[in-house]
């Protein structure tokens, strides 16, 4: 592969990126001859985009950090740093979050998969996750599989792989604020019969200060019951999917956007 970029949306890892970008980007090279990485701060509190900045990485490899000026959630995040990576005019991208839950030989292998098939998706194997977390994707898939037509598996798994083409669009088809645009992303694959590389995957546990996670609480100790906020949450983003896909009953082909 010639240019790949690898794109991270991250809220309050710093910690984890110093460990994480470095990891992947060494697999990462193995299978592409140029890497850009692209990190989205989410408004962090904890230093996340000079963190990214102040990496020591092989020569060749470009890095940026992008800063969100208020605190948009995971969602909007991860689409700009999907935007971001590519406006680099990468061939390949790929997603992985910042928390780092994933090993870098293990990103590379979906990055690999895109020789063979225009998507490739990250299928997370003993998640590391609290039970309710793993509940609410198990209903998400559940929902999204009824909505297209055909079973998705880790329907919201945020490590994806995408050629150009594809995540163009994706992106034009997607809107900005999406709380979950990876199961709009795998409701439109399904739709449009997209070709989609599977990858059976490690979970490993989140690197960095926080051991669950600063978007529903964090803490070293996870809470035995679902946080207000994440009910309210999954609520929400229900809603969200339900009218993107009333909204798309017959999807056609979405033009590609401008460079």
């Amino acid at each position: 592969m010639t240019h790949v970029a690898v794109v991270m949306p991250a809220f309050n890892e710093a910690d984890a990126l110093r460990e994480f970008v470095p990891e992947v980007v060494r697999a990462v090279r193995r299978v592409a001859d140029r890497v850009s990485v692209v990190v989205v701060d989410d408004a962090s509190a904890d230093g996340t985009a000079d963190a990214v900045r102040e990496l020591d990485l092989p020569a060749g490899v470009t890095v940026a950090a992008i800063r969100n000026d208020e605190n948009l959630g995971h969602g909007p995040s991860a689409l700009r740093a999907y935007a971001a990576g590519y406006s680099t005019g990468a061939e390949w991208i790929v997603h992985v979050d910042g928390d780092g839950q994933f090993l870098g030989e293990d990103v590379a292998a979906v990055v690999a998969q895109l020789a063979f098939e225009p998507a490739a998706r990250g299928v997370r194997r003993h998640r590391r996750d609290p039970w309710y977390r793993k509940a609410a994707t198990l209903v998400v898939m559940l929902g999204a599989s009824a909505l297209a037509g055909g079973r998705i598996p880790d329907v919201n798994t945020p490590l994806r792989a995408y050629r150009r083409p594809v995540l163009g669009r994706l992106l034009a088809a997607t809107d900005a604020m999406a709380l979950v645009p990876h199961v709009h992303f795998s409701i439109l694959e399904r739709t449009w019969r997209l070709g989609v590389g599977k990858v059976r995957v490690r979970h490993v546990a989140r690197r960095g200060r926080s051991a669950e996670g600063s978007m529903w609480g964090g803490g070293a100790v996870a809470p035995k019951l679902p946080p207000r906020r994440l009910l309210v949450f999954i609520g929400r983003a229900a809603v969200e999917v339900w009218h993107f896909r009333v909204r798309r009953a017959a999807p056609r082909p979405v033009p590609l956007p401008e460079d």
